[in-house]
């Protein structure tokens, strides 16, 4: 489908489309998500928005109209609903690229934020603390490590279990020292 390159009163279509790209940039930056979502799903859109080229959004209008309206040949009315409906379709294109790894930072911030955690430097992996129940995520970490059920029933990697969590893992919000949460220390030993 062809569009034309300059609509009435001299506007280029162009400059039109990145005027409804970024209003509705806007419209979801004032969403009620909080921070965090916004941080990671919203706020980076801004780049993509701004990389495009007039052909760019011109290209995406006309993928609009032939993928969501089945229109494919001739002229069509550029009302402001459309414009608005393809602004909402871009975004949504936009913000669908990569969401599987948006969704991993999502959690890992929302983690991050909530004062309360294990972090695995040598993985990346974070684990929330609820109710700063920090040894059950040393745990879960140790059992995806080193992919044993139960770290407590393999009492001669107890030694390779302690160097790991002393070596990787941040404890955040922790009542006790790192100590305290290795799996090999003397059990009645007051110091951990």
């Amino acid at each position: 489908m062809e569009s034309k390159e300059m609509l009435h009163f001299g506007v280029d279509l162009g400059w039109l489309l990145n005027f409804y790209l970024t209003r509705q940039y806007e419209k979801r930056t004032k969403e009620g998500k909080d921070q965090i979502y916004k941080s990671v799903y919203i706020y980076p859109l801004w780049n993509l928005i701004q990389e495009m080229e007039s052909e760019q959004l011109k290209s995406s209008l006309d993928k609009y109209f032939e993928e969501e309206l089945s229109i494919s040949s001739g002229e069509v009315n550029l009302t402001p609903e459309i414009l608005e409906l393809w602004a909402v379709w871009q975004m949504n294109k936009f913000e669908s690229r990569d969401i599987e790894i948006k969704d991993v930072e999502y959690k890992k911030a929302l983690i991050r934020n909530s004062g309360s955690y294990v972090h695995d430097k040598k993985t990346g992996e974070y684990v929330a603390c609820e109710f700063g129940d920090h040894a059950n995520a040393v745990r879960q970490i140790i059992c995806q490590a080193f992919e044993v059920i139960d770290p407590f029933d393999a009492p001669s990697r107890w030694p390779e279990f302690d160097e790991y969590i002393k070596s990787n893992l941040e404890l955040k919000g922790a009542y006790f020292s790192k100590n305290h949460y290795l799996v090999g220390r003397g059990r009645s030993d007051p110091r951990c």
